[in-house]
């Protein structure tokens, strides 16, 4: 029996969480359990536009705070991604 590789869109975003969303500038993405701690998350954030506005390294935490402030309101792409899981997210900024 063969094993899936590509895992479902549920599964591949189960493993980061983000809120508050919508935000009005600051929001948190928590990673779930099933990242080990040690590991090097990625965090790239989109405009609509396809401009990235953010780029960070979350390391050795579980919660991490960002900050929109400054930026237009709209819809944001979050894209989370480590070596072993990848996912993406909308946050609408109000």
């Amino acid at each position: 029996e063969r094993e899936e590789i590509i895992p479902s869109l549920s599964e591949a975003s189960s493993f980061f969480n983000v809120y508050p969303n919508p935000t009005t500038g600051n929001f948190t993405i928590e990673l779930s359990n099933k990242i080990d701690e040690a590991s090097i998350v990625n965090v790239i954030i989109y405009a609509m536009s396809g401009e990235k506005t953010l780029n960070a390294q979350i390391a050795g935490e579980r919660k991490h705070e960002f900050s929109l402030d400054g930026y237009p309101t709209g819809i944001y792409l979050i894209r989370v991604f480590n070596a072993e899981n990848q996912g993406t997210f909308k946050v609408v900024k109000l």
